[in-house]
């Protein structure tokens, strides 16, 4: 069982670095991470993918079709954008924050069966 652990801890480790050296020309990945249910043990796969580009624009790739409510907020925790959408498989969203300051800011994805948090960086 111990061998087992080390070597699901190994591969996520090499899942981490190859996803973080495969910076797409869309922007930097923002590293979303699930929050995990205390009943669920097994890995899911993300199903959305999300960048941010140089010029302010947050590119949200949807893997699967889902509902879900999108959240950015400041490091104050105040909304700077809030949207429900209805994603086809394959879809892609922008969000344009050129309106947003220099600064941390966190992203949330929730709806049914998913729920996932991202922090990114926006310069000016």
């Amino acid at each position: 069982m111990k061998h087992l652990s080390i070597t699901i801890l190994f591969l996520l480790m090499s899942l981490s670095s190859v996803t973080a050296m495969s910076q797409t020309k869309k922007g930097l990945l923002v590293h979303l991470r699930d929050r995990w249910s205390t009943s669920t043990k097994s890995v899911r796969e993300i199903l959305v993918e999300a960048s941010v580009t140089d010029n302010k624009t947050l590119i949200i790739h949807f893997k699967s079709e889902m509902e879900v409510t999108l959240a950015v907020k400041d490091t104050n925790g105040e909304v700077v954008y809030t949207q429900m959408v209805f994603a086809a498989s394959g879809e892609e969203l922008t969000i344009d924050l050129s309106n947003a300051s220099e600064g941390d800011y966190d992203l949330t994805i929730s709806g049914r069966g998913i729920a996932l948090e991202g922090d990114f960086y926006l310069e000016e």
